[in-house]
């Protein structure tokens, strides 16, 4: 998601064309064309297209990272994106409203490489559909393929389904195709239960949103201050997150984690990185947690007990939780991502309750979201609760995430959604109450271009959209970024690295570092990890990458100037590593 935050900062500024080496050509309906990108260049290719065509041009980003404008005959901006990483390919689909000549500019994505090159294909040529169902169809008929990997979607308007296509396949070694009862892993989808359960709760009286957490949990620190239910559910605790920890472990995407990992390195951190209450911060681990204090206070495990009472109630045949690494989930789709020779499968060895690790199908979650309607499993109190507000500690009313729920508008249309990535899974559950219109979207091909399309989808069945005319567009200094993308280069150390080698411990992550000099730069070596070559910056401090993550350094000296520890920042609160003598 950082990439699409960085892109779409690009929004609603004024382009400089004279960075750009331009080139521009007709596209024809053809094979694809492979061309050789370098930043600053700009191309531009010019489709004809008469009123009431839909066209699909494919731009696969083979070897660079671009971005894409597309623009009407009236030279007014329709589109701007860039959604996609490298092996990926850019969908660019133009209903035509008028007849004439459509410009598409392709251009460097402002990230690593540099150059490469990419192909572009004009390869659908239609008449646009008459209705909101047959441009969907349209649309995710030029998204996805039968033969990859793909997504299931679902539109319905009062508790009907009004709109439902699954293209692709579930497993590619079986070629097993999706449908509707196909299930996928949530991802942070997955809150969205375990706030509704803990509403249960609270609604049983069985537990506070004043409660203590170290009522339920004593063997978590005492940080000195009070967290509480209410904290959790609306992510002020302060409680450190894993995820960004897990990338100061070297921890990958296909390690082993579970709720219990996830417990002990909680109950070995020092300290919060924030005083609860003072502010929102999204963190994985409040919902699990939650998760846990469902089992404590029921005696049950979480997943029968979600089973019992939310699940079976519904009717969700195709529902389950993976409490266990190895536990089986019948009608499964598998997570895939597209590498320069194909696809590769995903290995799933997490289990995360509360967190994630809900498996549901588009059949299921149709009736998932007809439930805040119809109100079949839940009292009242419980949907009352759903909409509750928080308040800062500066007194300051947080009303943009409650139980799983994110609050917010789009084209000036209310709207409640949670939206869930992890390996290959995107996943989004979108409610638009005031319409009556709610939209589940998933996908299992590691595309985050998701997030866009089941926008569009969304946009065919939605009224009285309010939608802003884009401004042209401003690209960010190029030469400064042609500086931050350079392959990255760490000069020798210009001061002795002696005192700061040696081995290092975090208490807080069960981790050991070790530093030493490499042909006179200091290294951090771990077996977690490849080398990673660190830069000195200034008196004591260094800075390192850790893939797409920059970390620094900050030595700590006692009395005596001698080196105890280090700091580790660039994440959350930054963790100490004590020097082993």
């Amino acid at each position: 998601m950082k990439k699409i935050a960085i892109i779409y900062c690009f929004f609603l500024m004024l382009i400089s064309s004279a960075m750009f080496a331009q080139t521009i050509e007709s596209l024809k309906l053809n094979g694809p064309k492979t061309v050789y990108l370098e930043a600053g260049q700009a191309f531009k290719y010019h489709i004809s297209l008469k009123k009431g065509q839909h066209a699909a041009i494919k731009v696969k980003q083979k070897s660079v990272g671009i971005c894409y404008a597309v623009y009407s005959p009236k030279d007014s901006l329709m589109s701007f994106d860039d959604f996609n990483a490298i092996n990926q390919t850019e969908i660019i689909n133009i209903m035509a409203t008028e007849t004439g000549n459509y410009r598409v500019e392709i251009f460097w994505d402002y990230g690593r490489p540099q150059k490469g090159e990419f192909t572009i294909v004009w390869d659908t040529l239609e008449e646009t559909g008459n209705t909101p169902k047959q441009k969907a169809d349209q649309l995710m008929k030029s998204w996805y393929s039968q033969n990859e990997p793909g997504a299931a979607v679902v539109v319905l308007k009062n508790n009907q389904v009004i709109y439902k296509n699954a293209i692709g396949l579930a497993n590619m070694e079986y070629k097993i195709p999706l449908t509707g009862s196909t299930s996928f892993e949530l991802a942070s989808c997955s809150k969205q239960f375990t706030g509704f359960a803990i509403a249960m709760l609270i609604d049983k009286g069985l537990i506070l949103l004043d409660d203590d957490i170290k009522k339920y949990f004593p063997e978590l620190p005492d940080f000195g201050k009070k967290i509480t239910i209410e904290n959790l559910v609306y992510h002020t605790s302060g409680l450190r997150n894993s995820d960004a920890m897990g990338i100061s472990m070297g921890m990958h995407f296909d390690d082993i984690v579970t709720t219990d990992m996830i417990y002990k390195m909680l109950c070995s951190t020092t300290e919060l990185n924030f005083t609860p209450g003072e502010r929102y911060s999204y963190s994985n681990p409040n919902y699990n947690l939650l998760a846990m204090i469902i089992e404590k206070v029921t005696q049950q495990k979480f997943s029968d007990w979600m089973t019992e009472n939310i699940f079976r109630p519904l009717d969700m045949k195709n529902t389950y939780i993976k409490d266990d690494i190895k536990k089986l989930i019948p009608n499964k789709a598998s997570s895939y991502k597209e590498v320069e020779y194909g696809f590769n499968v995903n290995v799933e060895n997490f289990a995360e309750i509360g967190s994630a690790s809900v498996y549901s199908s588009i059949d299921d979650l149709a009736k998932w979201v007809n439930n805040f309607s119809t109100k079949k499993v839940g009292g009242e109190k419980v949907f009352q609760l759903l909409n509750r507000k928080t308040t800062l500690n500066n007194g300051e009313e947080f009303k943009y995430y409650a139980f799983g729920n994110g609050f917010g508008s789009h084209k000036g249309t209310y709207k409640i959604e949670h939206l869930g990535l992890v390996l290959g899974y995107r996943t989004a559950i979108v409610r638009y109450p005031d319409q009556n219109i709610a939209i589940v979207y998933l996908s299992n091909d590691n595309n985050d271009v998701t997030y866009s399309r089941y926008w569009k989808i969304a946009d065919l069945f939605l009224q009285n959209l309010k939608s802003q005319p884009l401004n042209p567009v401003k690209f960010p200094d190029l030469n400064e970024f042609l500086a931050k993308t350079m392959p990255l280069k760490v000069e020798k150390c210009p001061v002795e690295t002696k005192e700061y080698e040696g081995h290092y411990y975090a208490d807080e992550m069960n981790i050991h570092y070790k530093l030493i000099n490499k042909e006179g730069i200091l290294t951090l070596v771990t077996y977690r990890f490849d080398y990673i070559s660190l830069k000195w910056e200034k008196a004591d401090v260094f800075s390192g990458n850790y893939e797409d993550y920059k970390r620094g350094f900050e030595f700590i000296r006692d009395n005596n100037g001698k080196i105890t520890s280090f700091k580790l920042t660039g994440g959350e609160k930054g963790v100490i590593f004590k020097k082993m003598q």
